[in-house]
């Protein structure tokens, strides 16, 4: 039995729920022994507090310098010339990791755990693969010694100029998402089991842990429609109480959860998901065909994957100026559909079956 050791970073939800797909989906082939790991738990003891604060910082009042971190070349450059030193000291425990699991294979759905793997590979033998959990291929991702990365469209290849000590195949297998997501139900059942028994439309808004300002406009603006408006805040449960004291006011039929257990419900109940373009929520949205449309995303990754999908015709951006207008239209006219349907157009089959196949053809199976 082949070990599979599983590696992502709490920085964002996505690249852990990337990363649960993947191992759900190895344990149900069954032949593999797999293992999880928070890379962060191996490192040196503050780094991963540290990053995770630097991050949420950057996002809640620096966010010029996310852009300038993912629009600079000469940083993207350094994870070839001189990251890879500073991750040597970082990663100090880390091969008690290897050690324990000895890996046939490591599979990497964030960056940094990538080219922590990368630095101890030709000591330990394994395989390297790299789920690139965006619809933008960033040079970050990009590490010496790895096999194959899997990535989300076949477009996303041509979008970067490959530094030549690039190594690994480009397999294109969609982004990976829990199985629960693929079990397709009638939009009118998903309805009842959220509690919904009205026939106004459903708009999801899913805000995520960082729910700050623009997102309160939005909601502001969003509660003058006759719909039912229904918000997910995750974690983050002083967005929820002060988006519920909004009942009542407008037309709209508002409620807002924290973390709800049941999203692809949620999902599948659309008639419209609002939400920025983080590369997981696009890839759950493709894969439940839930109609989703861009708001509030980050400068750097996510706004190169709302670029993605505006390049194919497959999406909007929400202008809080005209976001009455703009969403009462997507919810009722002929060309919001068209867009949708080619948003759906870009989704690929069975994302984790084909990253699971992949790792059963390579050399070491």
């Amino acid at each position: 039995m082949k070990r599979i050791l599983v590696m992502a970073v709490p920085i964002g939800s996505g690249h852990i729920c990337a990363a649960n797909a993947i191992t759900e989906e190895l344990k149900k082939e069954g032949n593999f022994d797999v293992h999880y790991a928070n890379a962060f738990d191996w490192c040196f003891p503050i780094y991963g507090t540290v990053y995770q604060m630097v991050y949420d910082l950057a996002v809640l009042y620096f966010r010029p310098l996310l852009k300038f971190f993912y629009n600079n070349s000469s940083l993207a450059s350094a994870s070839y010339h001189s990251i890879p030193k500073l991750h040597e000291i970082i990663i100090y425990r880390l091969e008690e990791l290897f050690e324990a699991v000895e890996p046939d294979a490591v599979i990497a759905t964030h960056f940094s755990p990538a080219h922590f793997a990368s630095i101890l590979k030709n000591k330990f033998g394994f395989q390297l693969f790299v789920m690139v959990t965006d619809y933008h291929l960033h040079q970050m991702w990009l590490t010496p010694q790895v096999d194959a990365y899997f990535v989300g469209h076949e477009d996303i290849i041509t979008d970067v100029v490959l530094p030549k000590w690039t190594s690994g195949r480009f397999v294109v297998t969609g982004l990976p998402v829990r199985s629960i997501f693929e079990k397709k139900i009638p939009r009118a059942r998903a309805r009842r089991l959220i509690g919904i028994d009205n026939r106004r439309p459903v708009v999801i808004v899913i805000g995520g842990r960082i729910f700050g300002g623009p997102w309160i406009r939005l909601i502001k603006k969003l509660i003058y429609l006759p719909i039912n408006l229904i918000v997910l805040t995750g974690r983050n449960n002083r967005a929820r109480r002060k988006i519920n004291r909004y009942q009542g006011e407008g037309r709209a039929h508002l409620k807002a959860h924290g973390l709800v257990e049941n999203i692809h419900h949620y999902m599948m109940a659309a008639d419209l998901v609002i939400s920025k373009a983080g590369g997981l929520t696009t890839a759950e949205s493709l894969v439940a065909r839930a109609p989703l449309v861009f708001a509030n995303s980050l400068p750097g990754l996510e706004q190169y994957n709302e670029q993605f999908f505006l390049q194919h015709d497959a999406s909007y951006v929400i202008d809080i100026k005209r976001v009455q207008n703009q969403v009462w239209s997507l919810l009722t006219d002929g060309e919001g559909r068209r867009r949708i349907n080619n948003f759906y157009r870009l989704a690929k089959p069975h994302p984790a079956k084909s990253i699971v196949a992949e790792i059963k053809r390579s050399p070491y199976e």
